[in-house]
C-alpha cells in the first residue's frame, strides 16, 4: 500500500515543486482550499495568454494558460435584477473532458473574478454578447482589461452605454455602428474615435467619411464598409501626407454590406489624383512588419503604390 503524503506539511519549496507538476484544473482546485493554498498558487506567477470574459446567457470566463482552455461558467450571475450577484454562486470549472462544480462559502461572482485574476497573470478580454442588467457592478470587478468586443446583436443604446462605462485600453471591436445618427452622437463619437487604441476594428459599418478617418487615432485601423469613395480616400491620403493621423501604421478597408464581400476594385487613377507616388511592379513582393497585421503573423503585398508624408514616412498602398 502506498502511503499518503500530507502535502501542506511539506516545506514551501517542496509544495511549489509539486504544484508545478500538476494540471491547471488541479491547481485551481488547490487554490480554493484556503487562503494559504491560494497564496501558494499566487506566488507561482502563473502566466497565460489571455483571460477572456464572455458576457452572454451562460456567463463564462475562459483562461488560456497553455494550448488548452480552462473555463469558468456562472449560470446565476446577473439573472435577476433584484439579486444580480448572489452569494455562494455555483461555478462550473472545466478543461477538456474534466470538470467540477463548486460553491465556495461567501463567494459571489466578484470574489471569483478577483480569485481568477490574482492566480493567473494575463491581459483580459471583454466580449459583450448581451447587456447585463447591472453594468456598474460588473465594471467594479475589473481593474483593467486590454481588449473589448461588442457584438452586432446589441442595440445602439446598449452599445453606447457599454462604451461610456468601459473605457478601452488597447483594442476595441465594434460589431455594428452605434453612431449612425451623427447629429445626436457627435460629441461621444469624437470621444471614442480619438482614443489611443493599438487597434480599432469596425465591423459592418454602413458608411465612413473623411472626417471620421481623420478623427480616429488608432495604430491599426480595420474597417468593413460598403460605402467609401476614391475621392474621400484621396482627400484622406493628402491629409495624412500633410501630417494628420500621426499614430496610424496600418489602414485596412474591406467592402462588405453585412451579407457578402464585394469584389470591388479601386480606381487608382482617381484615388491617387494629385498625389506624388511611385508605382511598384507586380513582380515585386514585400513583407509587412508583423506588428501591423491583425493576426500578428507576416503579411505580404505584391506591387502597389508608394507615397510619403512630409516627415519622410513611407506608405505602401495595395488595392
Amino acid at each position: 500500500m502506498t502511503n499518503r503524503i500530507p502535502l501542506l506539511r511539506l516545506p514551501d519549496n517542496a509544495i511549489e515543486r509539486v504544484l508545478r507538476h500538476i494540471g491547471e484544473l488541479e491547481t485551481v482546485a488547490f487554490s480554493l482550499l484556503s487562503n494559504r493554498t491560494k497564496q501558494f498558487v499566487e506566488s507561482m506567477n502563473l502566466e497565460c495568454s489571455i483571460i477572456a470574459i464572455y458576457i452572454e446567457d451562460d456567463f463564462k470566463v475562459r483562461v488560456v494558460p497553455t494550448v488548452r482552455s480552462l473555463n469558468f461558467e456562472f449560470k446565476d450571475y446577473q439573472v435577476s435584477i433584484d439579486n444580480p450577484s448572489p452569494q455562494n454562486i455555483e461555478t462550473k470549472v472545466s478543461m477538456d473532458d474534466y470538470e467540477f462544480t463548486y460553491r465556495r462559502p461567501g463567494y459571489r461572482f466578484e470574489e471569483w473574478m478577483s480569485h481568477i485574476l490574482e492566480i493567473f497573470q494575463a491581459r483580459s478580454i471583454l466580449d459583450f454578447k448581451k447587456k447585463l442588467p447591472d453594468l456598474k457592478s460588473f465594471r467594479k470587478c475589473l481593474d483593467s482589461y486590454r481588449v473589448m468586443s461588442i457584438s452586432e446583436d446589441l442595440n445602439t443604446i446598449d452599445i453606447r452605454e457599454i462604451l461610456k462605462l468601459f473605457s478601452v485600453q488597447k483594442e476595441l471591436v465594434l460589431g455594428s455602428n452605434p453612431f449612425s445618427n451623427k447629429i445626436e452622437c457627435n460629441p461621444f463619437l469624437h470621444e471614442v474615435y480619438i482614443q489611443n487604441y493599438d487597434m480599432l476594428y469596425l465591423v459592418e459599418w454602413t458608411k465612413i467619411e473623411v472626417d471620421d478617418l481623420l478623427t480616429m487615432n488608432a495604430k491599426f485601423l480595420q474597417i468593413e464598409c460598403p460605402i467609401i469613395t476614391e475621392r474621400d480616400m484621396n482627400r484622406f491620403i493628402k491629409h495624412w501626407m500633410a501630417g494628420s493621423n500621426p499614430r496610424l501604421e496600418h489602414l485596412d478597408i474591406s467592402f462588405h454590406d453585412g451579407r457578402v464581400w464585394e469584389n470591388r476594385v479601386w480606381d487608382m487613377n482617381a484615388l491617387l489624383r494629385g498625389i506624388e507616388h511611385q508605382v511598384i511592379p507586380d513582380g515585386y513582393v514585400r513583407r509587412l512588419p508583423d506588428y501591423i497585421t491583425a493576426s500578428g503573423e507576416y503579411e505580404y503585398i505584391r506591387g502597389g503604390y508608394d507615397f510619403h508624408r512630409k516627415d519622410g514616412t513611407r506608405s505602401y498602398s495595395s488595392a
